[in-house]
């Protein structure tokens, strides 16, 4: 008789810790799904496609410009001019900063 009491107490135990698990996956599993839901919709605002044409401007390279001085020139917003430089060398395809003179580059302005 002692052996189906205990038993029954460790069945009730177990019955218990069953019900917590279902309380806590109601409880996570909204949670986690709104931060899921939160990042790809932050995400997709970074890289949601404009309606605006993408503006460029074409600059022939003379002999001793830099991409640094070119940014220089033509970069007119406030901020940091190394990401206007790497945005330049994604637009033309540049695998590093060397430049030529007489090569045409094309500068994103937006």
């Amino acid at each position: 008789m002692k052996d189906y009491k205990l038993l029954y107490s460790q069945h009730k135990f177990s019955r218990k810790r069953v019900q917590k698990n279902k309380v806590n996956q109601k409880v996570l599993f909204p949670i986690i799904f709104s931060l899921v839901f939160l990042v790809v919709f932050l995400m997709g605002s970074k890289f949601a496609i404009s309606n605006e044409p993408l503006r460029t401007k074409d600059v022939i390279i003379s002999r001793g410009d830099t991409l640094w001085s070119i940014a220089k020139t033509h970069y007119d917003i406030q901020g940091d001019i190394r990401a206007y430089i790497h945005r330049i060398r994604e637009f033309n395809d540049l695998t590093t900063a060397q430049i030529f003179p007489g090569q045409v580059l094309k500068l994103p302005l937006n």
